[in-house]
């Protein structure tokens, strides 16, 4: 019974296993399929190779979280930053050139008025040595002595002037040209009391002239007599206007306004 059974089992065995000469039967056989699998183990090592699985592993486990707000300012800020940056050095390519070429244009234009105001004043120092050659031939000379008075006051030569001017009036008495700038003259010397007078004498005779009541106010304002230069002036005004004198009328509210101005301003 028993060598039955073991032929039978033998025979099975060399039915299904196929007989090649050159290659030997391994001990054990794995059968590709094993339907003896339940669904249960299937899906436990579907889930296990799922699970051992991951292609995000290789990424970061967490990722920054940057808003969209802190985004925008962080662009901004540097943005901002380039800008200025930029504008500084391109304000100071542009800001170099001018500080160099400024001393420069100023030295050359300074020389050029230099030398023109040394040109000039030769020329009439010149022109005043021919005069006084001419003064050394014909003292009473007016148009020499006009030359070289008007040279003198330019260049605040007040006494040398104040001479020119004495033998004007000794030449020519009535001439009140000469008059005035003789107490001018004194008023720039700082002998306030001398050019009052001299004005005062001058307005004895013309009470409406323009340029002596200028001159009178001026006087009385550097001598500190405030309130006695708006009387004088306000009786030359009654003046002009009892004689009807509209064109010293106007000038003399002109001068009124204008000592105004210099009172409040000194």
């Amino acid at each position: 019974m028993f060598s039955i059974k073991a032929s039978s089992f033998i025979y099975q065995t060399e039915f299904h296993t196929p007989k090649f000469p050159n290659l030997k039967p391994s001990k054990t056989l794995s059968p590709l399929f094993t339907p003896s699998l339940k669904p249960n183990n299937l899906s436990f090592q579907t889930t296990r190779l799922r699970s051992s699985y991951n292609p995000t592993s290789i990424l970061p486990t967490k990722l920054p979280c940057v808003s969209p707000k802190t985004q925008f300012f962080n662009s901004l800020s540097e943005k901002v930053v380039v800008f200025l940056v930029g504008s500084f050095i391109f304000l100071g390519c542009f800001n170099a050139k001018p500080c160099l070429a400024l001393p420069a244009q100023a030295t050359t234009s300074s020389r050029v008025n230099l030398e023109g105001k040394n040109e000039t004043q030769k020329r009439k120092s010149e022109e005043e040595e021919r005069y006084e050659k001419i003064l050394e031939k014909e003292p009473r000379n007016v148009d020499a002595l006009k030359v070289l008075l008007y040279g003198k006051i330019r260049r605040g030569k007040t006494q040398e002037a104040v001479e020119c001017v004495e033998k004007l009036i000794d030449i020519e008495p009535d001439e009140v040209e000469w008059r005035l700038l003789q107490a001018l003259c004194y008023e720039m010397m700082g002998q306030l009391s001398k050019a009052k007078r001299l004005f005062k004498e001058i307005l004895e005779e013309t009470p409406l002239l323009l340029r002596a009541l200028h001159g009178l106010a001026m006087v009385m304002h550097k001598n500190h007599e405030g309130p006695a230069v708006f009387e004088m002036l306000n009786e030359a005004l009654e003046v002009a206007v009892r004689e009807k004198r509209v064109t010293e009328e106007r000038n003399i509210r002109v001068l009124i306004a204008q000592m105004h101005v210099v009172k409040v301003t000194s």
